[in-house]
C-alpha cells in the first residue's frame, strides 16, 4: 500500500516543471511526495545535451562554479561559451535531476561516447567498461564523492564526482574510473535511502526506472540496502524501463 522508491531514468517531466529521473520518492497507491533528487543541474540545448553529452559534463561543473576551460580542454571555446551563456542566463537551459543524464556525463568524460547514435548508449558502454575493473578485483571504498544536502527536497550533489573524473581521467585507467562512478552512485542511492527513512519511518523501498537495467549497479547498491534493514522490490514481471509506464498509466485508470 506504500512505500519509499528510488525512479531512476532518463528523462521525464516532473510536476515542478522541470525534467526529472533522479528521484526519492514517497509513493501509495493514490499519489507521491518526491523528499530527494540528484542535482538538480541544466541541459544547453535542452535534447541537443542528450546527443552531446559533453554538454551535460560542462553544465554540471560550471554550475558549480568549477573551470570547466581546464577540466574539459577538448571542448571547442566556441562551444564552451555558448554552454557559459546559456547557464548564465538560462536560457535554452532546462533544469533537469536525471540520473541517466548523469551516465551520459561521465560517458562522454571518459570519450566513449561523444555524439550518442542511440537510447542508453553512453550508460551502457560506461557499465561494460566497469565490469571489466571489477573483474579484476573488488570494488573500491566509496569516498563520499555525491554529498547529499539536506532540504526540501535533499539534494545529492553530482559535481564533485565529475570534477574528480575529469581531473584524474589521463592519470588513472579507464575502467578503474567507470567503476569509481558506480560506486560512488550507489553510495549516493544509499545515502538517499536512508534519508528517505528518516523523512517517512518506511523500510519498504522499490527501485524502478531504465537506470536499474545496469546490473553492476543493482549488485552494488541491492546489498547494501538490505544489509541497512531496506525491505528491497525490484520489477520482475514488468519491466524497469519505458516499458514499464503502459503498466502504470493502466493501473491508474482502474
Amino acid at each position: 500500500e506504500k512505500a519509499i522508491g528510488l525512479s531512476f531514468d532518463g528523462t521525464g517531466y516532473g510536476t515542478d516543471g522541470t525534467a526529472w529521473g533522479g528521484e526519492f520518492l514517497n509513493v501509495t497507491r493514490d499519489g507521491f511526495e518526491r523528499h530527494g533528487c540528484f542535482g538538480p543541474f541544466r541541459l544547453p540545448g535542452g535534447e541537443a545535451a542528450v546527443k552531446h553529452p559533453l554538454r551535460i559534463a560542462a553544465a554540471v561543473l560550471g554550475g558549480a562554479g568549477l573551470p570547466v576551460d581546464r577540466l574539459l580542454p577538448e571542448l571547442e571555446v566556441r562551444e564552451a561559451c555558448a554552454i557559459a551563456e546559456m547557464l548564465a542566463r538560462s536560457l535554452n537551459a532546462p533544469l533537469c535531476s536525471s540520473l541517466g543524464r548523469l551516465f551520459d556525463a561521465a560517458a562522454a568524460l571518459l570519450d566513449l561516447v561523444r555524439e550518442t547514435d542511440y537510447e542508453g548508449e553512453g550508460p551502457i558502454l560506461l557499465e561494460g567498461l566497469a565490469s571489466r575493473a571489477r573483474t579484476a578485483g573488488s570494488p573500491p571504498e566509496p569516498r563520499g564523492m555525491v554529498p547529499l544536502v539536506r532540504g526540501s527536497p535533499f539534494r545529492l550533489d553530482p559535481a564533485p564526482l565529475l570534477a574528480l573524473i575529469a581531473s584524474a581521467r589521463h592519470a588513472e585507467p579507464a575502467p578503474a574510473l567507470a567503476l569509481l562512478f558506480h560506486v560512488e552512485i550507489a553510495a549516493a542511492a544509499l545515502a538517499g535511502a536512508e534519508e528517505l527513512r528518516r523523512l517517512t519511518g518506511l523500510a519498504v523501498i522499490a527501485l524502478s526506472g531504465g537506470v536499474f537495467q545496469n546490473m553492476l549497479l543493482r549488485e552494488l547498491l541491492v546489498p547494501r540496502l538490505q544489509a541497512a534493514g531496506f525491505d528491497v522490490r525490484l520489477n520482475l514481471a514488468v519491466p524497469p524501463g519505458d516499458g514499464g509506464l503502459a503498466v502504470g498509466q493502466a493501473y491508474r485508470t482502474v
